[in-house]
């Protein structure tokens, strides 16, 4: 008889109740040892993916409360992993709420809303949750069975949710599209700029919400403005003239020195030509150096 070892993934604190759901998983052809590495709790979804990526567990058993969607993303991430959840994933039931709602958001809506790989909701105008899908709930660290009938103030931080409900009568009231940026802790307690679209339909019934993370970008804006400062600063303590221009020799930009050359800010040196600036003959020569650069795709070098 073929003796074989499987890792395991425990979450939890029955090392009985593991042992029973690991010996009724096996087969009377083959000896099975475990290896089970156990955990009492984790913090966040991250760092049970974080976990199972660490090396190949055969088994994964977890007390902890799990959502659907947490545990469907788990079985894609490890389509060869045995999971065993207790007690089961919660599913979105029907509520009070959804059922006096039927007429407002469809079924076929609802269906769809998951396929969609952004955050989106939808409110009445009491500020209620009528749907949402996976994303939406999970960015809130909730099902959305947990979301659905909830207001802002009861899923979101209050020092967001007072904001975020003052906009949403003016969605209603106005009938315009809102955007509003703001920070958010995510399920795992990272902070990130999040930026929501209301829109009013259904006749004014209904608020469609999607929200976009936008901390990626941020970051790379922030960087590009700090090397932006980095560069300015550099090139206004040079002695050097410094000026940029477009493919139509148009000033883009120049340093201080450049300032003092020409005998204008720099506000009114952007968007013209050398003609703008310098006599007809100097201009000319200038604008002669520049097409040479670009036809040539070289470094101009020349006194004068």
């Amino acid at each position: 008889m073929s003796i074989i070892v499987e890792s395991v993934l425990y979450i939890g604190d029955n090392y009985q109740l593991v042992n029973t759901i690991l010996n009724l998983s096996g087969t009377a052809s083959a000896k099975l040892n475990y290896d089970i590495h156990h955990l009492s709790s984790v913090s966040s979804v991250d760092d049970i993916q974080a976990a199972l990526a660490e090396r190949k567990y055969a088994h994964f058993i977890c007390e902890q409360p799990f959502s659907q969607y947490l545990a469907d993303q788990i079985a894609t991430d490890f389509p060869s992993l045995k999971t065993t959840y207790l007690p089961p994933p919660k599913k979105a039931k029907a509520t009070e709420l959804a059922v006096a709602m039927e007429g407002l958001v469809s079924d076929e809506v609802k269906e769809t809303l998951d396929y969609l790989s952004i955050p989106i909701y939808f409110k009445n105008k009491k500020g209620q949750f009528l749907a949402c899908n996976s994303y939406f709930a999970h960015l809130v660290g909730k099902t959305p069975a947990q979301v659905i009938g909830k207001t802002a103030a009861e899923v979101l931080p209050a020092e967001l949710s007072d904001e975020i409900e003052k906009i949403d009568q003016k969605v209603f009231t106005e009938q315009q599209v809102y955007l509003h940026e703001c920070k958010l802790h995510d399920f795992a307690g990272r902070e990130r700029d999040i930026v929501f679209r209301k829109e009013s339909v259904a006749s004014g019934n209904i608020q469609i919400g999607m929200v976009f993370d936008v901390t990626e970008i941020n970051e790379a804006r922030a960087l590009l403005e700090k090397e932006r400062i980095m560069l300015r600063t550099t090139a206004d303590i040079s002695a050097d003239l410094i000026f940029f221009k477009d493919l139509e020799s148009r000033f883009l930009g120049c340093n201080r020195q450049f300032e003092k050359f020409v005998g204008y800010p720099e506000r009114e040196i952007v968007g013209k030509n050398d003609d703008k600036l310098f006599e007809r003959e100097q201009a000319a020569m200038c604008q002669a150096q520049d097409r040479e650069v670009m036809t040539k795709n070289r470094i101009y070098v020349g006194e004068e």
